[in-house]
């Protein structure tokens, strides 16, 4: 299995709307929201990288509120992953 923790910052006041509609996406292990920074941390579980990275993709895109600084750390499950800072921008 392969698992990924994603760092999330959301506009103020909108941590606990976004972590509620996280909450019921496929591979979503654990929504919590923690104290600043980051926002919200989630887990995600797949049984591969692409599928993972698929989940990962799914749960954010149709979220409002995010801001700059979303952060993939992926677990040390010896699989290979390409992790690198994102950076979300909202039209």
């Amino acid at each position: 299995m392969s698992r990924v923790y994603v760092l999330i910052n959301v506009k103020n006041g909108m941590a606990d709307r976004v972590a509620r509609a996280l909450q019921n996406h496929t591979g979503v292990m654990m929504v919590d929201v923690v104290e600043r920074p980051p926002d919200i941390v989630m887990v995600v579980q797949a049984s591969n990288p692409e599928r993972l990275t698929r989940l990962v993709i799914e749960a954010l895109v149709p979220i409002d509120h995010l801001i700059e600084g979303l952060q993939l750390l992926p677990s040390n499950d010896k699989t290979p992953a390409y992790i690198t800072p994102l950076t979300y921008h909202q039209n």
